[in-house]
C-alpha cells in the first residue's frame, strides 16, 4: 500500500518519503506520527493517542509531540499558520487534511501477496529503536519504534521488515583464553552478513550489551527493533572447530532454521562456514544475494588471532588498550602484509590518538595516510576502510573528500552506523542540523545501545534547539549509567545553552573531571565558563590543569598563549600564535586579535597572508570554517584604507552569520551579527542583534568585556543591556558561592597557579 498526497508519496514497506520522486531524509519517529495521520485520516486524532503509539508507555515531554508535529510539517511543506496537510484542533488534537490517493497493490509485491487488513507501519516495523553523534544513549527513552501485538498474528512475514540482531556467541571451549576467538568469530560474521543489502543488521556495540543475558529472545527482540535473531556458539579442540547456530523468529518465538558445522581449524575454513551461514540467513529470510566474488581478509590463522585480540583490547575502552590495540594489530600486518583490514584498524587507532591523547595531528595523519591507501588497494570494497578514509579527509580538513568516503562506505555497507553517523557529524558541521539529526537517528536505529552515539545525538537536538528531547536522553542515560563522563559534558552543555545556568555547568564539569579526570577538553571548558562569569584567576588554573594531565598536547602551546592572555602579557600571548598558526591555521582569529592589542597588526596580516591567501582575493569565498578570521582581518583592513577588500569580508561574514540557526548556536549567532555590524559601522543594527542576544538569556563578561562594543558604551539601551546581563552573572556567582559552601565544586589536587608570577 503507498499512500499518495499532493506531489509526495509514502511508503510504509520500503520506509521512505518521496516529493517529486526523491527521496527525503526523515526521522524514523516523524516518518511514524506522518503515517499514523494518515492511517487515520478521516477523523481527529488525539494527542494521547500518538503519545501511545509513537511511545508506548515511556514518559515523554509535550514538547517532544510539538516538536515531531513541527518538523513533519517542515518536510511536508507546512506550517502552523498555514496548515494544508496537518490541521491543529487546539486542546484536541491533530488530523490529517490534506486530499490522499491510496495505491493498494505495493509494486514490490505481486497480486497474490497483498497486505492484510491492519496497520502497514505496525505490520512492517517491528521495533525501530530510539537513535539518538556522536556519542548517545538517549534513544532508548526517546523516540523508539514498539512491537504491536498485532504483528504476531501477521499470516503475510512478507510484510515485516527484513531485520536481524546476531548476539553475542558462546565460548564453549575448555579454555576461558579463547574467548577472545569466540568473539573474534562472531565479528567476523557480523561484518560478513551486515553487507546484505536488504536486510537491517544491529551493530556490534548494540549486540554486545546482550552478553550473558537472562532476558528472553522476544524483549530482545523489542528492544533492538528486529524480527530474527541468531544465536551460536563456538568450540576449539585440537585441529577442529565447530560453530553451531540457530536462527529464531523473536516475534512469533520458533525457530527457522539450525546448522551446526565441524570442520578442520583452518582460515578457509572459518570464511566458508561464515559465508554459508550468511547465505542461509539469506535463504530463510527469502533475499536474493547478488553473486559476489569476495576474498577472505587474510590467509594467516596467527594474523587473524592477532587481529580478533586487538579487537578484544579496543574494546576494553582504555588508552592502555588502545595501545595494546596498536601492538596486536602490527603484529597481524607483520604475519600478513595483505591483512587489508588491519591496516585500516590501525590507521583508525593512530588517528584516534589525536583526540583521545592530544598527539599532534600531522604526525598521526602521516602515521595513517600511508595504512589507508595500502588498505583500499588490497580491499577497494572495505566498508570500514573508507569509513578510516573519510575520518582522515576531515582530519585533513578536506571536507568534501571525507563526506564522499563516508557515503561510499555506507553504499558499500548500509548497515554501517558508524559512517551514518559521522556522516550526521559532517552536515552538523556543514550547518545542516536537521539533516544530521536525521541521520543520527537513522544510525541510532542500527545501534540503538551505543551510549556514544546516543549522547552525540543529544547534542545534535541541544544545536538544534530541541533542549527537551536531548534532556530526556541525557536523563536516561545517567540514570542507566552514574559513572558514564561523556553524558555529564553534554548535560553541562544542555545548562549552559538552554537553560544559561552557568553555575550548573560548572558544577556538571566539575563532576565529568572526577569521572574522568584524563579527559583533556573539560578544563579547557571549564576554564571558558569561569571567565563567563569573570573569575579570571580560576579560569587560569583550569588551563594549566588542562597543561599538566596533557603537557605534549597539541594544543599545549595555545593553551600557554591563552594564559598569557588572560595575564594581559599580550606579546608572550601574539610569539607563541604566529608560532604556532603554521601548524593550526584556525587560530588565526586570535593571532589578528593580539595583533591589534599589541600594535603589531602588520606582522599578523602578514602570516595571514602566507597561511590563508585566499582571504586577499578577488573573489574570496567566506563560509563557516574562516568567518571569523575574515571578519577580524576585513575589520583591520577597512582601518588601514583596504575598503574594497574589506567590505568584501565584511559583508560575506555577516551573510554567514546570519544563516538561521537554533538552539545554543544562537549565542554565537547574534554575538557575531552584532559585532561584524558593528565594524561596517551600523550601530543601530548591531544594537538590535546584541539586544536578541541578550532577550535569549546568555551572558558573559567576556562579550561585556569584549573591545568590539567600545562604540556603544555611551549608548543608554546598550548599557541597560549590559545591566540586565551583569544581574544575571552576579546571582550565577552566589549559585556558585552557595555550590562551594556545600562542597559540590571540591576537587583533588587542581594545580597551583605557577604561570601567573611571570
Amino acid at each position: 500500500m503507498i499512500y499518495q498526497f499532493m506531489e509526495y508519496e509514502l511508503d510504509p514497506l520500503n520506509f521512505s518519503l518521496k516529493k517529486n520522486g526523491e527521496n527525503l531524509e526523515i526521522e524514523p519517529q516523524v516518518f511514524n506520527l506522518i503515517l499514523f495521520l494518515i492511517e487515520n485520516h478521516n477523523r481527529l486524532v488525539t494527542r494521547d493517542e500518538i503519545y501511545k503509539y509513537l511511545w508506548g508507555d515511556k514518559s515523554v515531554l509535550d514538547s517532544t509531540l510539538s516538536n515531531h508535529i513541527k518538523n513533519a510539517r517542515s518536510i511536508l511543506g507546512d506550517n502552523g499558520q498555514h496548515q494544508r496537510v496537518i490541521k491543529t484542533v487546539h486542546g484536541r488534537g491533530y488530523q490529517f487534511v490534506s486530499e490522499i490517493k491510496i495505491i493498494t497493490e505495493h509494486p514490490a509485491l505481486n497480486k497474490a501477496n497483498r497486505f492484510p487488513d491492519v496497520s502497514p507501519h505496525k505490520s512492517i516495523w517491528i521495533t525501530l529503536v530510539s537513535i539518538a553523534f556522536l556519542s548517545l544513549a538517549i534513544f532508548l527513552i526517546y523516540p523508539h519504534f514498539h512491537v504491536s501485538d498485532k504483528v504476531s498474528g501477521l499470516e503475510n512475514e512478507e510484510s515485516i521488515k527484513k531485520s536481524l540482531a546476531i548476539l553475542p556467541f558462546e565460548n564453549r571451549s575448555n579454555l576461558k583464553d579463547d574467548v577472545f576467538f569466540t568473539n573474534g568469530i562472531h565479528d567476523e560474521l557480523l561484518t560478513r552478513v551486515s553487507k546484505i543489502h536488504q536486510l537491517k543488521i544491529i551493530s556490534r556495540t548494540s549486540v554486545l550489551t546482550y552478553r550473558d543475558t537472562l532476558k528472553n529472545i522476544r524483549d530482545i527482540s523489542k528492544e533492538l527493533g528486529v524480527s530474527t535473531i541468531l544465536e551460536g556458539g563456538v568450540q576449539r579442540a585440537g585441529d577442529e572447530i565447530r560453530i553451531n547456530v540457530q536462527l529464531i523468529d523473536a516475534i512469533n518465538d520458533k525457530h527457522l532454521w539450525a546448522e551446526t558445522y565441524t570442520r578442520k581449524l583452518s582460515v578457509k575454513n572459518i570464511f566458508t562456514i561464515q559465508t554459508e551461514i550468511s547465505e542461509s540467513i539469506a535463504k530463510q529470510l527469502e533475499i536474493v544475494l547478488s553473486p559476489k566474488n569476495e576474498k577472505f581478509p587474510t590467509q594467516s590463522m596467527e594474523a587473524l588471532k592477532a587481529f580478533f585480540r586487538a579487537t578484544a583490547a579496543i574494546d576494553k575502552n582504555t588508552n592502555k588498550g588502545y595501545q595494546e590495540a596498536i601492538n596486536h594489530l602490527e603484529q597481524a600486518i607483520q604475519l600478513d602484509p595483505k591483512f587489508a583490514i588491519a591496516y585500516a584498524e590501525l590507521a583508525s587507532r593512530y588517528l584516534d590518538q589525536i583526540y583521545l591523547e592530544g598527539l599532534p595531528s600531522e604526525t598521526q595523519i602521516s602515521k595513517a595516510k600511508p595504512l589507508i591507501d595500502i588498505a583500499l588497494k588490497l580491499d577497494e570494497n572495505s566498508s570500514h576502510a573508507y569509513r578510516v578514509l573519510a575520518k582522515l579527509s576531515m582530519y585533513q580538513k578536506n571536507f568534501n573528500a571525507g563526506k564522499l568516503a563516508y557515503e561510499q562506505a555506507i553504499k558499500l555497507n548500509p548497515n554501517n552506523a558508524e559512517a551514518i553517523g559521522a556522516l550526521g557529524g559532517y552536515y552538523m558541521y556543514e550547518g545542516d542540523i536537521q539533516k544530521a539529526v536525521t541521520l543520527l537517528f537513522k544510525a541510532r536505529e542500527l545501534n540503538p545501545k551505543d551510549d556514544k552515539l546516543a549522547d552525540s545525538l543529544s547534542l545534535m537536538l541541544l544545536k538544534s534547539g530541541r533542549f527537551d528531547e536531548a534532556k530526556d536522553i541525557l536523563t536516561d542515560i545517567i540514570q542507566r549509567k552514574p559513572d558514564y563522563s561523556i553524558a555529564y559534558r553534554t548535560l553541562s552543555d544542555l545548562y549552559y545553552f538552554g537553560d544559561h545556568d552557568i553555575a550548573n555547568s560548572i558544577k556538571t564539569l566539575y563532576h565529568s573531571v572526577i569521572l574522568d579526570p584524563e579527559f583533556i577538553a573539560t578544563p579547557l571548558v571549564l576554564a571558558m565558563r569561569y571567565e563567563d562569569i569573570g573569575q579570571t584567576a580560576t579560569s587560569i588554573k583550569w588551563l594549566e590543569f588542562f597543561l599538566k594531565i596533557a603537557p605534549n598536547s597539541r594544543e599545549a602551546e595555545i593553551t600557554r598563549a591563552d594564559i598569557y592572555t588572560l595575564l594581559k602579557q599580550y606579546n608572550k600571548a601574539f610569539d607563541i600564535y604566529l608560532k604556532e598558526v603554521k601548524k593550526h591555521p584556525y587560530h588565526l582569529y586570535s593571532l589578528l586579535e593580539l595583533g591589534e592589542k599589541t600594535g603589531r597588526i602588520n606582522e599578523a596580516i602578514a602570516r595571514c597572508r602566507t597561511i590563508s591567501p585566499e582571504l586577499f582575493f578577488d573573489d574570496v569565498v567566506i563560509d563557516s570554517r574562516n568567518m571569523s578570521t575574515a571578519f577580524i582581518l576585513g575589520r583591520n583592513l577597512k582601518s588601514q584604507g583596504k575598503s574594497e577588500q574589506a567590505n568584501k569580508l565584511l559583508q560575506g561574514s555577516l551573510k554567514v552569520a546570519r544563516k538561521e540557526v537554533y538552539g545554543g548556536r544562537q549565542s554565537i549567532h547574534y554575538n557575531w551579527v552584532a559585532r561584524i555590524l558593528l565594524a561596517l559601522g551600523d550601530k543601530k543594527a548591531a544594537l538590535k542583534s546584541f539586544e536578541q542576544y541578550v532577550k535569549l538569556g546568555f551572558h558573559s563578561y567576556a562579550i561585556i568585556n569584549n573591545p568590539d562594543y567600545n562604540s556603544l558604551h555611551d549608548n543608554t539601551e546598550y548599557q541597560k543591556l549590559v545591566s540586565i546581563m551583569k544581574s544575571r552573572l552576579k546571582l550565577e556567582q552566589k549559585k556558585l558561592k552557595i555550590l562551594e559552601s556545600h562542597g559540590k565544586l571540591n576537587l583533588p589536587d587542581l594545580p597551583a597557579n605557577t604561570l601567573s608570577a611571570n
